[in-house]
């Protein structure tokens, strides 16, 4: 009986190893990823500005989809969210 009960704690452990690995695993591609995609905006704008200093205008480079069209500039919902949450913050004031 012991003995079945140690192969069933050891194979929830080596379950939960194998499964451990695994996030990690993905935790560090993620990592990889992430710095790539840093690494690819950055050298598209400097491609982009070289274009531009180089002869090419925004509008050919928008039409041709090289160039994102700019939005309008408004608050992000996370701006607001973010000033929502600094004024119901409790300042030292209200703090007793």
């Amino acid at each position: 009986m012991s003995e079945r009960i140690e192969q069933a704690v050891i194979a929830e452990q080596q379950a939960k190893i194998s499964l451990g690995k695994a996030l990690e695993e993905a935790v560090e591609a993620e990592a990889k990823a992430e710095s790539a995609y840093k690494e690819a905006k950055s050298e598209t704008v400097k491609a982009r500005r070289a274009a531009l200093r180089g002869g090419w205008d925004e509008k050919s480079l928008r039409r041709l989809g090289l160039l994102k069209t700019p939005r309008p500039s408004k608050k992000s919902d996370t701006a607001q969210e973010e000033e929502s949450t600094v004024d119901s913050a409790p300042t030292s004031e209200h703090q007793h």
